[in-house]
Parts: C-alpha cells; structure tokens; sequence
C-alpha cells in the first residue's frame, strides 16, 4: 500500500521526493498542477516589469526635481548619461536666466524659459 501510494501521489510530498530523486514518471511531468519553465519565465517577466517600474518611478522622480529647481535630489537619482546632461544643461539654463533676469535683459531670459512659472517670474521682475 505504501508504495501504491507513493506511485500515485502526485502532488504532495512524494511527488516532490521523486522529482529531486530524478525518479518521476513520464507522466509526472505532464501533470498541470507540475512547475513548468513557463511558471519561472513568469517570475522572470513579473521580476523584469517590477525592475521596469522602479526604473519609471526613478525618472519621474527625477523629473519632478528637476522641475523643481532641487539640484541635489536630481544629481541623486540621475542613472544614466542622458539624464546627467540633462541636469547640467537644466542647470546651466536656470543660472542663465536667473543672470539674464538680473541684468534686465528680460528677452533673453524669456528665450531660455520653459516652464509657465519661469515666463510669470520673469514677467513679474
């Protein structure tokens, strides 16, 4: 009876003990409920869109500082080269018209100014 049991069992822990013994049945591997390589490439893709999500996450973040002028914060999320130019130009940019602005030159700063609240601050002075 035990050994019936044990041939039959597929699903528990015999089934399991066969599986690491290399002693599952043809059959056994057929069983729908058996983990399949497409359960892992799951996994894979779940753990790849989380790993896609964060990354969006971090950019949008690092958007959101950069629209708000917090240099530091965006020089810490900065991952990839194209963001890092994107903070020196941005930089570059708000320092140029923060200059502009300064010295009058109210048509030059309008020029660098993208944001609504840019073209208001500069209209403003």
């Amino acid at each position: 009876p035990f050994r019936q049991r044990v041939l039959e069992d597929k699903h528990g822990f015999y089934h399991i003990l066969k599986q690491q013994l290399g002693l599952s049945a043809p059959h056994d591997e057929e069983d729908a409920t058996a983990p399949r390589a497409e359960h892992y490439s799951l996994g894979v893709h779940k753990a790849q869109s989380q790993k896609a999500l964060m990354e969006e996450d971090m950019a949008l973040e690092f958007v959101r500082a950069i629209q708000a002028y917090d240099w530091v914060s965006a020089e810490k999320l900065a991952t990839t080269e194209e963001q890092k130019e994107d903070l020196r130009d941005s930089i570059l940019r708000v320092n140029a018209i923060e200059l502009f602005t300064n010295r009058g030159e109210k048509d030059k700063a309008l020029a660098l100014a993208i944001t609504e609240a840019e073209v208001d601050k500069i209209n403003s002075y």
